[in-house]
């Protein structure tokens, strides 16, 4: 007996079976042990390789039925529109209409809709531009801090482009930290440049430029763009197709509305796969009481039905629905709209 106890086995183990295979075994520990290094290396880079998922992967834990929780964060305002059913020409003339006055604002149109569409639906946003909401502007990060928790529960965050840049910042963070899927609402050409100037924009899962803010992204994305290609849905898919790589970026579901001239769709299946589609206009032009509002009710219809674990073609013809109804009616949100649309 050698008396080997404790921590001396294992040395003792391997050097005496060295010995009796003359060396033969330390090599093949050497080899084994550059093996787990090289799988571990390869491992670590496909964890830090963030793919884009397919955007129908928004999948419930629990068979007991639970509202999804969208949180919709930007603005919220009062429209005030002048409606008028005779010819307007710019000769300095007056004509008969009325004046609307609704409830507005992108994040604050989303918040609405969803909820009409039966989702947990939770709005941040602060109010006014006076001196009371430029004290909500510089406090709107504390506050987002505050609500943190509604963020990392939710299924789906909304992301209105009129949001201050550092407050954007904070909250794709805090989505990329959770792993949250992102629809980002651009709103008008020069917000779009504020998801780039965030440095994440990878952070955004979804967008729903129009043909102006389409352009611009492309810009961002350096990519050369002749602007006649938005007049058509085709031209703007054949456009994505070859330029996928930097214009869709991490985005999962990308649509480009064309407003008489439907949408141009592009998104991934549960393959990873790309899908291209193009949509015809929701309704007929001479059928629009107002557009106020109209893309809002779609992005909100999409997000609906897609954390009703719907289908992305279930859920495009959701969001088509949606804005038709708004079309017609001088809310900035239909008020038909309701969950009995996913049946």
């Amino acid at each position: 007996e050698q008396n080997i106890a404790s921590q001396s086995v294992t040395p003792f183990i391997l050097a005496r079976v060295n010995e009796l295979t003359q060396g033969a075994s330390m090599a093949t520990n050497i080899a084994l042990l550059e093996n787990n290094a090289s799988i571990a290396g390869r491992l670590a880079a496909k964890l830090c390789d963030r793919r884009p998922i397919a955007i129908s992967q928004i999948k419930k834990n629990s068979s007991i039925p639970i509202k999804p929780k969208v949180v919709s964060i930007g603005a919220a305002i009062v429209d005030f529109e002048a409606i008028t059913s005779e010819d307007v020409k710019d000769d300095g003339g007056s004509y008969n209409g009325h004046i609307v006055q609704r409830m507005g604002g992108v994040a604050r149109n989303h918040a609405e809709a969803l909820g009409r569409l039966g989702c947990d639906s939770i709005f941040i946003s602060a109010i006014g531009d006076d001196s009371n909401g430029q004290f909500f502007r510089q406090n709107s990060e504390k506050m987002i801090e505050k609500h943190e928790d509604a963020l990392e529960t939710s299924d789906f965050i909304l992301l209105d482009s009129n949001l201050p840049v550092p407050l954007m910042t904070r909250v794709l963070e805090i989505a990329k930290k959770h792993e949250k899927q992102v629809w980002l609402e651009p709103t008008d050409i020069d917000k779009v440049r504020k998801v780039f100037a965030t440095g994440l924009v990878d952070a955004v899962t979804a967008t729903s430029p129009n043909a102006n803010e389409f352009l611009e992204w492309a810009k961002l994305c350096q990519v050369a763009v002749d602007p006649s290609v938005v007049n058509s849905a085709d031209s703007v898919l054949e456009l994505i197709e070859k330029e996928k790589t930097r214009l869709l970026l991490n985005t999962s579901l990308f649509v480009v509305t064309l407003s008489n001239k439907g949408s141009a769709v592009v998104y991934r299946n549960n393959l990873g796969q790309l899908e291209f589609q193009s949509l015809p206009p929701p309704i007929q032009m001479d059928k629009i009481v107002s557009v106020s509002g109209a893309g809002d009710s779609f992005n909100s219809g999409v997000i609906a039905g897609l954390t009703h674990n719907k289908t992305v073609i279930e859920s495009l013809r959701i969001g088509q629905e949606c804005a038709r109804l708004t079309l017609q009616t001088s809310l900035a949100t239909s008020e038909a709209i309701n969950p009995q649309m996913f049946k």
